[in-house]
């Protein structure tokens, strides 16, 4: 532990220590999850603070919702944090992940006509929570495209940004495959679909894998 400082070798130093940190969280809550609790109590800058909660996330303790309210609190009037706390919890690893999107897209927050609000709820759980979103009964797939649709109606341009986490369906293994494309198809299809997400849905079906 030392002050914070903003130079290299102590951004390195606070990289190598939270590395360290999620390693030891996959150990579970009493010991893994203790410590990221008490760096989550003691620490003085943002990028230990968000080490800790994913950390204390990925070591499954019980406490994981009670510091994430304490940190709403903390940063409920600052749009940017706020950001980052719907994100931290969209790419949370988890079994309950899905089901704390969908609460989270009725949280009072939480508004898809705002695109960094949308970019880090919906975009954050396609790119960054493969778990989840490639579920192997396909609901992560079917949350992400009722956002997607609803989205469009009023950002085309960020709909079809966000219907491009799907471009890699072609390597997905064969059930998941399925799904994906048959989640591109009703994209391309919808009612009322901008030309936006018309041309990356379609431009996405007809990809090759690698």
């Amino acid at each position: 532990d030392k002050k914070y400082s903003p130079d290299a070798e102590s951004a390195s130093r606070r990289a190598l220590r939270n590395v360290a940190l999620r390693y030891l969280a996959e150990r579970g809550p009493e010991k893994g999850g203790a410590l990221a609790l008490a760096q989550l109590k003691s620490a003085t800058n943002l990028t230990d603070r968000l080490a800790a909660l994913g950390a204390l996330d990925a070591s499954g303790s019980d406490k994981l919702d009670d510091a994430l309210s304490e940190l709403y609190a903390a940063w409920k009037s600052r749009p940017l944090l706020i950001d980052k706390w719907f994100a931290m919890q969209a790419r949370s690893g988890r079994a309950d992940a899905l089901d704390r999107v969908r609460k989270l897209l009725s949280h009072p927050d939480y508004d898809p006509r705002t695109p960094n609000r949308a970019r880090a709820l919906t975009g954050v759980f396609a790119m960054g929570n493969p778990r989840a979103f490639h579920a192997a009964d396909g609901a992560g797939y079917a949350l992400f495209l009722d956002q997607v649709l609803a989205i469009d109606k009023k950002n085309p341009a960020l709909s079809a940004r966000l219907l491009g986490a799907l471009e890699i369906w072609p390597r997905l293994e064969s059930k998941r495959k399925k799904l994906a494309r048959e989640t591109l198809m009703k994209a391309r299809d919808a009612d009322g679909a901008s030309r936006n997400l018309f041309e990356i849905a379609s431009k996405s079906l007809n990809a090759k894998a690698d």
